[in-house]
């Protein structure tokens, strides 16, 4: 089982779906007299898991993702994440080494002076080729976050990591997870 405390739960769902678990639930854990909906995920951050990252589990085992709102804290002794005894003919494994950080690219040049005053409006995204994304009512403008398409002719990208490059919005990603960023 991967790690996946402290991941955003898309991150983490991908992980765990990466790794071969075909269940990965989610709940809020922030506490109060009623869950809150987990309707985007990259606005979550996992504070616990089941089964406990490290732990044989067989793909067939439900995940289960305690989460908080990103800017919120986990809440208390929870936020560990919770230990599952491995089966008694699966002993347990040791989790995999961490890949190195990427090297922090340095800059070559300092950057041009500012010619105006500084706007306390944030910086616009790079424009799509064709121009921005068209209203979607799930997903979020792959443009407008930094994302760039991988394949030609991409209409999205799902949430499982999948591109789509299906010809209309209707029904994109409906086999995996629903989109997660749209290109067009």
């Amino acid at each position: 089982m991967p790690e996946l405390v402290g991941l955003q739960l898309d991150k983490a769902k991908t992980a765990a779906k990466q790794a071969g678990f075909k269940s990965v639930e989610s709940t809020d854990v922030a506490g109060g007299d009623h869950k809150r909906t987990q309707i985007v995920d990259a606005n979550w951050k996992v504070c616990r898991q089941t089964p406990a990252s490290g732990t044989a589990a067989p793909v067939t085992t439900k995940v289960t993702l305690g989460v908080v709102k990103d800017a919120e804290p986990c809440p208390g002794a929870a936020a560990a994440p919770t230990t599952a005894a491995p089966s008694p003919t699966t002993p347990p494994t040791t989790p995999p080494a961490a890949a190195p950080a990427p090297p922090v690219p340095t800059p070559t040049k300092a950057a041009p002076a500012p010619t105006a005053a500084p706007s306390s409006e944030p910086a616009a995204a790079a424009p799509a080729p064709g121009g921005t994304c068209a209203h979607h009512t799930v997903g979020l403008c792959g443009w407008d976050h930094g994302q760039t398409p991988t394949v030609a002719d991409q209409m999205a990208v799902c949430k499982d990591g999948t591109p789509s490059t299906s010809k209309t919005p209707s029904g994109t990603c409906s086999k995996h997870d629903g989109v997660q960023y749209w290109f067009k």
